[in-house]
């Protein structure tokens, strides 16, 4: 049961090579429990399901080629050479690698590598790799390199600014229901409007320490009517005139 609900979790994970060694294993897995009859554990993968708390793109389709060479080069600290479709130019484009690390996020793999001559890393999605080829000479990538403080920057979540901010927002009673349960984060508050604030019946004040990222943002947007924010200011602006874009564009 193990091995047959961790294959769909591990895919994007594991290097090809550990996926193969792997692979008569799970292939018995899925054999065994399609056999058993009146097995509590060979109904239960019938009985589970994890579901993403939003809208799940289908994943963009990367070749078992592309991702054995780009797996088995960050497996074995070696160089990459790559032709990479850019989404800013549509081209094609010819790119000397250093692997550093791997990330799996939503429906798109991302190496995270050091283009040689370069000293920053940044992020290729796997999908966009046209051609890989594994080099002899060993990856150069500075031995403080950290993917979970790297992570920990905002360096996959178009964060802003570095340090935490206060979001200011009132919200409606359903919303402040899922936000107790579930808060936004460790330092919220949810309490009683201010006196004087004109909002419809039973909402109230969220205050909340956030990053300043993408996602919030794309939260926000996602309530529609059932929150008003008021902090940061920034992110108000935005919505305003992401409303008066959207008003001409239905209009």
């Amino acid at each position: 049961l193990a091995y047959f609900l961790a294959e769909e979790q591990l895919r994007s994970l594991l290097p090809q090579s550990v996926a193969d060694q792997l692979s008569p294993q799970f292939n018995a897995a899925r054999n065994f429990l399609a056999n058993l009859e009146g097995n509590g554990l060979a109904l239960w993968v019938q009985k589970v399901r994890a579901l993403p708390n939003s809208k799940a793109l289908i994943a963009a389709p990367i070749s078992e080629e592309i991702w054995r060479s780009v797996t088995e080069g960050l497996l074995n600290n070696k160089q990459l050479e790559v032709s990479y479709l850019s989404r800013e130019t549509a081209k094609r484009s010819q790119f000397h690698l250093h692997p550093a690390g791997l990330v799996s996020r939503y429906s798109v793999s991302y190496l995270v590598a050091r283009v040689e001559g370069y000293e920053d890393l940044r992020h290729y999605a796997l999908h966009r790799i046209k051609k890989a080829e594994i080099l002899a000479e060993d990856a150069q990538i500075d031995p403080s390199f950290n993917l979970d403080k790297h992570i920990a920057e905002g360096r996959f979540s178009h964060r802003k600014q570095a340090e935490a901010t206060s979001l200011v927002a009132d919200i409606a009673p359903s919303l402040a229901w899922l936000l107790r349960e579930t808060p936004l984060s460790k330092q919220q508050s949810i309490q009683p409007l201010p006196a004087g604030v004109e909002a419809p019946e039973g909402w109230q004040r969220l205050t909340a320490t956030i990053s300043m990222d993408k996602e919030t943002l794309w939260w926000i947007y996602a309530l529609n009517n059932q929150i008003r924010l008021h902090e940061p200011e920034e992110w108000v602006a935005e919505i305003k005139a992401s409303l008066q874009q959207l008003t001409q564009l239905y209009n």
